[in-house]
């Protein structure tokens, strides 16, 4: 009787789970519902949105350098860490300028100072080359690294330097606003420059070019000779790095 009475049990059993899951699955299971029949009200699930990216203006830079040992790498560190640049800020905004004059977001007047060009400096003489992350807002020139370093006798080398990043040019040319439009058509069909944005002053012969590099940083070198091959005069005199402002 007990392996009689055990067979007939357990499939008996095994029919009542059935019966008694199946509708709590078809409830746990959600119905799918057609695109086309959703209630236009109900608003739609929004996309989880990406990290955004680390801005430009953080990035550090590295550029070659001649003459660094591990004996004048801290006078080297000592002398740039020492560069500082005038500028007028906002102390409750942040907001940084080149000249005097009211803040655009709270319309106070700005504060003149001495800021620290760069936020941090790196030199590495086993690699030979110098890593700086600019302070936002603001600039360095080349010839301005070159005088820092001058002491410690290292030097940019000019034949390695390639301008990545935000970039900027100081060309010097004639004056005419005809002769900005001819540098600025050559500068952007030479295509060694993502962005060219061009400053300059009517009957000046000095010119800023405020550049991004293409796919690959132009070398020093190339630059110019770009701006050579523009003709009447147009010379490189200089180039730098900047870090675009907190605002705006």
């Amino acid at each position: 009787m007990k392996k009689l009475f055990h067979r007939s049990f357990r499939p008996t059993v095994a029919v009542a789970i059935a019966l008694v899951a199946a509708p709590l699955m078809a409830l746990q299971e959600p119905v799918k519902q057609d695109p086309a029949k959703q209630d236009p009200a109900k608003p739609k699930p929004e996309a989880t949105a990406r990290p955004a990216s680390a801005p430009a203006r953080l990035a550090p830079v590295s550029i070659p350098i001649t003459g660094l040992t591990a004996e004048n790498a801290e006078k080297a560190k000592t002398a740039l860490t020492g560069l500082k640049m005038p500028v007028w800020t906002c102390t409750e905004c942040k907001e940084v300028a080149d000249a005097k004059g009211t803040c655009p977001a709270c319309k106070k007047e700005l504060t003149a100072e001495n800021v620290a060009v760069f936020s941090n400096v790196a030199p590495d003489a086993k690699a030979g080359t110098l890593n700086f992350t600019l302070s936002e807002g603001l600039r360095v020139n080349l010839s301005e690294l070159e005088r820092a370093l001058g002491a410690s006798g290292a030097k940019v080398d000019t034949a390695k330097l390639a301008l990545s990043g935000n970039s900027m040019l100081m060309v010097q040319g004639p004056t005419s606003e005809e002769d900005a439009k001819k540098l600025e058509a050559a500068l952007k069909s030479s295509k060694l420059f993502g962005n060219v944005t061009i400053e300059h002053k009517p009957e000046s012969r000095d010119y800023r070019i405020l550049v991004t590099p293409a796919e690959k940083a132009p070398t020093h070198a190339d630059i110019a000779k770009a701006i050579e091959q523009v003709g009447n005069g147009f010379k490189l005199a200089d180039v730098g790095w900047y870090a675009p402002k907190r605002l705006g």
